[in-house]
This record gives C-alpha cells, sequence and structure tokens, in this order.
C-alpha cells in the first residue's frame, strides 16, 4: 500500500516539475534505526534555478522542502511533518537531507521535536537522477 501512494507521489512531483531545471531525486535507503522513522524511499524535486524542492515518501504526501547548497556542492534540505506512533501518539519531526550531485549519495537524519526521545534517526541511500 505504501508503495503505491509513494509511486502516485512521484507521479505528482514529476507532473508539477513543469521547469527544465528541475532534477528528482529517486533514493533508496538504508536505515539503522528500526522504529520506521527513515523510509525506504525518497523522492526529492529540486529546482536549482529557483532553489526550491518537494519531497515525497511512503511515511507523507508531497510537500514544500527548504533547500540551500553548501560550499561543497551539496544539496541541504529541510522539513518538518507530523506522523502518529504505531500507540496511536502524534510525533513531530524535522528531517534534513544532504544530497552529494557528484555521487547521487544521500544522508537522512530525523529529531523527534515534541518528546524527549534518545531515537536519532538516520539513513543514507543512493539516489537515480531524473530530468524534468
Amino acid at each position: 500500500m505504501k508503495i503505491r501512494m509513494l509511486l502516485a507521489a512521484l507521479a505528482t512531483v514529476a507532473a508539477q516539475s513543469a521547469h527544465a531545471n528541475n532534477t528528482i531525486y529517486d533514493c533508496q535507503m538504508n536505515s539503522r534505526e528500526n522504529h520506521g522513522w527513515i523510509s525506504q524511499r525518497y523522492v526529492f524535486d529540486i529546482d536549482v534555478a529557483d532553489m526550491t524542492a518537494t519531497v515525497a515518501s511512503g511515511h507523507f504526501e508531497p510537500m514544500g522542502a527548504k533547500v540551500k547548497r553548501n560550499n561543497s556542492g551539496q544539496y541541504k534540505l529541510s522539513w518538518g511533518v507530523s506522523l502518529k506512533t504505531s500507540a496511536g501518539h502524534k510525533i513531530r519531526l524535522r528531517y534534513n537531507a544532504k544530497i552529494n550531485p557528484d555521487t547521487n549519495a544521500v544522508e537522512i537524519r530525523g529529531r523527534i521535536v515534541n518528546t524527549n526521545a534518545a531515537n536519532k534517526p538516520v539513513g543514507f541511500g543512493s539516489c537515480k537522477i531524473h530530468k524534468a
């Protein structure tokens, strides 16, 4: 079910990518944390001309993300979501991603902001590139 949602989200993100400057990063993730806060797949649509971005995963609908480019050329993205735990509690998370356009490597870190959680979600992966 989540894979279908993600594929639909990917199609939505691709359809919204009307600019020729957009690059879509379709990323497969590996995570050492086992609580599900890092999705197995993320899709990032980055407009390099306007420095705007959209992010989607199996956890949430496509949404805007802040994007910057650091001195080493990596894209740094940040966004926030509210998710539910398996017990039904609402958790707010702040995510940060770094994408290296030279190697297509991605690193995603999450921080749970509304509770004192020891869990620091982190995942690493690689991306396939799609030009819009």
